[in-house]
């Protein structure tokens, strides 16, 4: 997925809504972080890596379920989709994330369904679900899927070794 990402940029092919989907706890969030990491900045890294540290940049934008609620209500996404409308403060494109998708109200999904229908011209947006099927038929026809899946047990075993032995 990351060598198809890096690809997309370079030949200045970026899709403007990506679902990244998989199971809870397998990478989605690192892997939306880069992608757009690749797109706003100019030294972002090569591959995605593992850290805590959330992406702050001007054009990015995040939707996220407030803490006094369980959904991503209208208003959040109204809010955005007028972020998005806005000129880029570096020139390189504007971005979102709304994670988790699948907490949309239908009123939420519903108001971004229009943009998706009609994307600004420079803005990405990344939504992560790990419940892909609670999403709307018609927000899953305007994204590319990205699926995120737990890599194989020894895959895993060794990357934590090499993490814990600080060659990140």
């Amino acid at each position: 997925a990351t060598d198809a990402w890096l690809a997309s940029i370079n030949n200045d092919r970026l899709p403007h809504a990506v679902l990244v989907t998989g199971p809870p706890g397998c990478g989605k969030r690192r892997l939306a972080e880069w992608m757009l990491a690749q797109k706003l900045l100019d030294d972002a890294p090569a591959r995605p890596a593992f850290s805590d540290d959330q992406l702050v940049h001007a054009d990015l934008h995040r939707v996220a379920v407030p803490d006094d609620k369980t959904t991503i209500g209208v208003d959040q996404v109204r809010a955005l989709i007028s972020a998005l409308s806005l000129t880029s403060y570096e020139g390189r494109g504007k971005a979102a994330i709304v994670e988790p998708a699948n907490l949309m109200t239908h009123s939420a999904a519903n108001s971004l369904l229009k943009t998706l229908e009609e994307p600004p011209g420079d803005a990405l947006l990344v939504l992560v679900s790990d419940r892909e099927g609670r999403l709307p038929a018609t927000i899953l026809s305007r994204c590319q899927r990205i699926a995120v899946l737990p890599p194989a047990e020894q895959d895993a075993v060794e990357w934590l070794e090499h993490v814990r032995a600080g060659r990140n």
